[in-house]
């Protein structure tokens, strides 16, 4: 279901999405676990696996004089029921997965956009059949972000980010980025853009694995490149095809 509106002092949309279903005789994982701890996985057909879905954004624009204010709500919540085998026992996952995320928007004329934004994400599982453990995982992510521009040519982005991320049995993980870039455009038109930017100021940046799926959590870092400095150049050209092209249209 969706609607929007393109009304010029309140422009205003919002879209839902509903998903469900239940399979029969559905492939699913069997695992055997020796008693080293090795762990060897099989695909199996088995009964009950059914999942429930409901998704909803909003998005509102306020105009105010030569400003504007634009917020953009989304939230989706989902549960699912999957059956797996543990050393030939039928287990069921009871899995209860939500996120949210808020977009809030400011333009001031054309020099200066600020954008505040909040996303969480959560899973949650309990076991039945095998044993009655519960577990889950979250990752929360706060950013804000600025761009302002001195004339036409010049302008001064920048954005930072505080993540942290949650897991059962495990310490959480937390950290900060930083970016920032200066941008300079020149040439006929603004063609050419030269960029300065500089990632990751504050030497935090970590790639984490926080995931979860029926009966499993996974959980980790993986190495990612830390600060660093980069100047590029881009072309923009406004026009494509020369006076030929342009005959053969009007023609």
């Amino acid at each position: 279901m969706d609607h929007s509106s393109s009304k010029s002092k309140a422009m205003f949309g919002y879209n839902v999405n509903l998903s469900a279903g239940y399979i029969d005789n559905s492939i699913v994982d069997s695992s055997i676990i020796d008693n080293l701890g090795r762990t060897t996985h099989y695909s199996v057909n088995a009964n009950g696996n059914k999942f429930a879905n409901i998704g909803a954004s909003v998005n509102k624009a306020f105009k105010l004089s030569e400003n504007q204010i634009q917020l953009n709500l989304r939230t989706n919540f989902g549960i699912s029921e999957n059956p797996n085998y543990v050393n030939s026992i039928l287990n069921y996952s009871s899995n209860f997965n939500h996120s949210h995320g808020l977009d809030l928007y400011y333009t001031l004329k054309e020099l200066l956009i600020i954008n505040l934004a909040q996303n969480v994400s959560f899973f949650q599982s309990k076991q039945s059949g095998l044993n009655n453990r519960q577990f889950g995982n979250s990752t929360k992510t706060t950013t804000v972000s600025a761009n302002y521009n001195f004339t036409i040519k010049i302008s001064l982005s920048s954005n930072i980010s505080y993540n942290t991320t949650s897991s059962t049995n495990a310490k959480n993980i937390d950290f900060t980025i930083l970016n920032a870039n200066l941008n300079y455009r020149f040439l006929k038109g603004n063609t050419g853009e030269l960029k300065f930017s500089a990632l990751d100021i504050l030497q935090q940046n970590i790639s984490v694995i926080n995931t979860g799926n029926n009966n499993t959590l996974t959980t980790g870092v993986a190495n990612v490149l830390q600060n660093y400095y980069m100047i590029s150049f881009s072309y923009f050209p406004r026009q494509f095809g020369g006076g030929n092209s342009r005959q053969m249209r009007r023609r």
